[in-house]
């Protein structure tokens, strides 16, 4: 997935504001406007401790609150047109830091004192908070982009390490069948006392219960169908309905009856 792909993808799956997140997000918003407020950035060091910290930490929640629905109802927007995603960023980070500064101003006039003249402090303050926003936008798609690989690794390594327990399933079974008998397990049929299994190099009867077979087979994709009838997925090859009897080809061509009580299961799969 292209990193173009991801943006279009994390704006189209993500919420506004994430519930399970949101305590992280506002423990990180005080932490960085506490950090701020002993950095003293922008001749800030003038200023008293408390007017700073008060002050840093109103501009980090204000900028989050101004910033988070404007990325992300402006990037749902943006999607209408054919632009790069830098383009978009770009154009929403500079609409991002001109709000940004009323803002600022704003809260100077609340903490600090002085007039509020905001069309003055414009020329001033835009570069420093377009700035603050490019950063802060980025570490964003950063950190989503980074969890989405992440989620995207894990899935992928549980899908092997399902396909490795259907292979060490399918060679544990096929070990009891004679060798010119091995092959790509098609179903089971219970005859008797006796289990017969059928692959496409043809079927062999095994002294075994159908309920032990199933047993073996927990990790490989198939179903029951009938108390005496067990399917691998990959065998099924269409639906049969005979007035109110309902059956499975497989590639052998063989019909294998379902029964009432199995048939949710099959149309959970959507096999009917």
């Amino acid at each position: 997935m292209t990193i173009r792909e991801f943006f279009l993808k994390y704006q189209t799956e993500s919420r506004l504001f994430n519930k399970k997140t949101i305590a992280t997000d506002c423990l990180v918003l005080l932490i960085a406007g506490v950090v701020l407020a002993l950095l003293a950035p922008f001749g800030m060091n003038k200023i008293a401790l408390g007017s700073n910290i008060a002050f840093w930490v109103t501009a980090c929640f204000a900028g989050h609150l101004l910033y988070s629905p404007l990325f992300f109802f402006g990037g749902k927007y943006l999607q209408r047109f054919p632009l790069p995603s830098w383009a978009g960023l770009l154009l929403l980070s500079v609409v991002a830091g001109f709000l940004m500064c009323f803002v600022i101003t704003f809260i100077s006039w609340l903490y600090l004192g002085g007039s509020a003249d905001y069309l003055a402090d414009l020329p001033v303050l835009f570069p420093k908070t377009f700035l603050i926003g490019v950063i802060i936008t980025l570490v964003k798609w950063l950190k989503n982009y980074i969890k989405h690989q992440n989620e995207q690794l894990a899935q992928q390594r549980q899908i092997q390490q399902e396909h490795q327990q259907e292979q060490e399933t399918r060679v544990n079974f096929m070990a009891k069948l004679p060798k010119d008998k091995r092959g790509t397990l098609l179903c089971l049929e219970m005859d008797d006392h006796y289990l017969k299994v059928h692959t496409d190099k043809g079927h062999h009867m095994l002294l075994m219960r159908l309920k032990d077979a199933l047993e073996d087979l927990v990790h490989y994709p198939g179903l029951q169908t009938h108390r005496s009838w067990w399917v691998a997925e990959e065998a099924i090859r269409e639906s049969v309905k005979q007035e109110r009897k309902v059956s499975l080809r497989l590639s052998n061509d063989l019909l294998v009856p379902v029964s009432r009580t199995y048939l949710p299961r099959l149309k959970e799969k959507n096999l009917l």
